[in-house]
């Protein structure tokens, strides 16, 4: 194994997105950075399942003209400024598109920063690919200046796939005119940073909630029953082995008109289940029965469901909008603030070497801004 063994100077790599206003709309950009094991094909998604030509970055200073998804000339670039190298390692894991996307990496040798100017405004994903090829111990730390999601951290061993937390880092952006976004990337806890490439993806709002909260990924505690879910966004694993519990939701978040409704899907098949709402978040998530729950401060069951198939809808038929349940429940939601939610549900059948009181789970949580 090759270790990258960072001078005294290597801290943090600044990645600053300079977003220009231009007529249009939010554009799709996909960047690998460093050509040592070539270059994605477009019909590769990676973790955003986002298809399109791939830009090839130097890892190093300069500036480099971006292509959109279709491979057409725009006017967005992207500036490296500082010291920074490239870096390769072959994992034996990933292979193809995989390799070429993560397998060669920039390496910051002090603080560094990359300017992406020239995007139209308007809500953006913005996934930043940060996993060491090398050496499952070292641990990227990712914040985006401006973004609603908390400071996440990116390591582990290959998951033979694009895992949150492990793979890359996903941050909800809002570019306005002449806006400025901030991304700091370095090393958590003495580690040593990666950067693999890059997505941004315009964020068309058809769900109103964030994904957050994946048990064992990140700064988030691991299942607490030896019962990691299958995949990313859902809740640990339950009884029935469907991987977890995973929550949706559809609609407008608007209190001038709420037609939000959450969805499950992955529950045990007619579980009892609590739609659960609370006005603040635990970044590290706590012990909760068989699962992980984020949802914290002033918590409220605003529906009570059967599941049918492992599966709820709430609200349905006469039951209340959520802002009008929540409202009655003695939390009325403010335009331009946040909550957040998640369903739990029995699970009589106890996993691993749990206490045997902890017959229930959730689902992952998600967070909902809600505007006028």
């Amino acid at each position: 194994m090759v270790t990258q063994i960072p001078p005294a100077s290597s801290v943090r790599c600044a990645l600053v997105l300079l977003a220009l206003a231009l007529p249009g709309l939010a554009q799709g950009i996909n960047i690998d950075f460093n050509n040592a094991y070539g270059v994605p094909a477009s019909t590769f998604g990676a973790g955003a399942g986002q298809t399109g030509v791939w830009n090839l970055v130097p890892p190093t200073v300069g500036t480099t003209p971006l292509v959109d998804l279709n491979g057409a000339s725009t006017s967005i670039t992207i500036s490296g400024t500082g010291t920074m190298t490239a870096y390769s390692y072959n994992n034996t894991g990933t292979s193809g598109d995989d390799q070429a996307l993560m397998d060669d990496i920039s390496w910051p040798q002090s603080t560094c920063t990359w300017t992406i100017s020239g995007l139209a405004a308007g809500n953006y994903r913005m996934y930043t690919y940060a996993w060491a090829p090398d050496s499952a111990t070292f641990v990227t730390q990712v914040s985006v200046t401006g973004s609603i999601d908390p400071v996440q951290n990116v390591g582990g061993a290959w998951p033979n796939g694009y895992t949150l937390g492990i793979t890359h880092a996903l941050h909800h952006v809002t570019v306005t005119t002449g806006g400025t976004i901030q991304m700091i990337i370095g090393p958590a806890s003495g580690s040593v940073a990666s950067l693999n490439g890059i997505q941004i993806v315009p964020d068309t709002g058809s769900s109103p909630g964030i994904d957050m909260c994946q048990p064992g990924t990140g700064s988030v505690i691991a299942c607490p029953c030896a019962n990691p879910p299958s995949g990313s966004p859902r809740g640990c694993d339950n009884s029935s082995t469907t991987g977890g519990a995973q929550l949706t939701s559809t609609g407008a978040a608007s209190l001038a008109g709420d037609t939000v409704v959450f969805v499950t899907n992955g529950e045990k098949p007619t579980a009892t289940s609590i739609v659960l709402q609370g006005n603040s978040t635990l970044a590290n998530g706590a012990v909760f029965g068989q699962g992980v729950r984020c949802v914290s401060g002033l918590l409220k069951r605003l529906y009570v469901k059967a599941a049918s198939g492992g599966s709820i809808t709430a609200p349905q038929g006469g039951d209340p909008s959520v802002s009008a349940q929540s409202a009655a429940l003695g939390d009325p939601i403010s335009a331009g603030t946040s909550r957040w939610y998640g369903v739990y549900y029995r699970d009589p059948i106890v996993l691993g070497a749990c206490p045997a009181t902890s017959t229930f789970n959730i689902t992952q949580t998600q967070q909902i801004n809600w505007v006028p």
